[in-house]
């Protein structure tokens, strides 16, 4: 009995910590190497944040939870866009669409589907997130989009 009561005060503290390290480092949900870097995005406190490499201070993005990387399959998508001196953008895609919006367009319930994206601008120097953030669309994260999605936010930098 004194055993079990052990193994069970044990298992409630490393639950505790457990708990306690999502909430103070967030939980990862994607990851994505560019460039050399490494992109990793986590749900802290509710929001979604893109970590690069191993800085300190996390950015927050306004796509919401969960969140991930634009994917054509298994390939992080990015275009690139001669016509604004060759900037490359990559897309963030949060907050899972609504059942109602699924079945409007007969997605697979096994497809992650979104509803807001957010551009990243990409070079080998920096990172960073555009201000525009693009609401209530389809973004299913495995499914490559047009180039033309990506354009706005190439044109908003």
């Amino acid at each position: 009995m004194v055993l079990g009561n052990q193994l069970k005060i044990a298992a409630l503290i490393y639950g505790l910590l457990c708990l306690i390290s999502v909430q103070a480092f967030g939980q990862d949900l994607d990851e994505v190497n560019w460039g050399g870097k490494e992109l990793k995005l986590s749900d802290i406190d509710g929001v979604c944040t893109l970590k690069i490499d191993d800085q300190e201070v996390p950015v927050s993005l306004g796509v919401g939870v969960p969140c991930y990387f634009q994917r054509s399959g298994d390939e992080f998508q990015i275009y690139s866009f001669s016509e604004f001196k060759n900037v490359t953008i990559a897309v963030v895609a949060g907050t899972i669409v609504s059942a109602e919006r699924r079945k409007d367009y007969n997605l697979d319930e096994t497809e992650i589907c979104l509803s807001n994206a957010q551009g990243l601008v990409l070079s080998t120097s920096r990172i960073t997130a555009t201000d525009r953030v693009a609401w209530d669309g389809l973004w299913c994260r495995n499914i490559g989009m047009d180039r033309k999605f990506f354009y706005g936010f190439a044109a908003s930098k």
